[in-house]
């Protein structure tokens, strides 16, 4: 708001003056989400995205999130937050999906700003043994195939194949490889699987 004194004097020294005030209002600006990489994750495994987001008129307008009903079946966006939340199906690997996200603000008149994240669901990686090694410790060093973020039960049984399989350790991945080592020292002779975990 800013007040402003118009004044007037003609050539014989009368003026005259009059004070308006004016009142300048600020034009609504659209809400700015910032880019959301790719993302990729295994069948079966949950999606959980949280865009960061910002109002930049003075002052911030409330904003609300949605998603596009076009979305994959069982995406759900949480209207404050923006969080975003899907379960990938476990049967549909190897497939892109696409969320379209909309926020809008309460500004006069509301403006909406929609972002797409898209989503690559893999086929799980079926774990498989890579290489097997004694340490200096006789610690028998067990290497296998996995996934970041997946937990694997490592098992074992003796070799006549009688007993029932016996846990030796659950473990969550953190990479594409993952190792235990398993003392030898009063192992009886045994056979060792990997199974992925839900």
């Amino acid at each position: 708001t800013n007040i402003v004194t118009f004044r007037v004097t003609d050539p014989f020294g009368a003026s005259d003056a009059e004070t308006v005030t004016l009142v300048v209002g600020e034009v609504n600006s659209a809400p700015v989400i910032q880019p959301v990489p790719e993302q990729a994750l295994t069948a079966g495994s949950p999606l959980l995205i949280r865009p960061e987001a910002a109002d930049v008129d003075l002052p911030a307008n409330g904003l609300s999130w949605s998603l596009d009903p076009q979305a994959p079946t069982g995406a759900t966006v949480n209207a404050v937050t923006g969080e975003l939340s899907w379960l990938a199906p476990a049967e549909s690997p190897e497939t892109i999906h696409a969320f379209l996200l909309r926020l809008t603000d309460d500004g006069s008149p509301p403006l909406t700003t929609e972002t797409t994240i898209r989503v690559t669901v893999r086929a799980p990686v079926t774990p498989e043994f890579r290489t097997f090694r004694l340490d200096d410790e006789s610690n028998l060093i067990l290497a296998w195939s996995g996934e970041a973020g997946v937990r694997y039960r490592l098992e074992r049984r003796t070799l006549t194949g009688l007993g029932e399989w016996l846990i030796v350790v659950e473990l969550e991945g953190t990479g594409p490889d993952l190792e235990f080592p398993v003392s030898t020292i009063g192992l009886p002779s045994s056979l060792f699987r990997v199974v992925r975990l839900p």
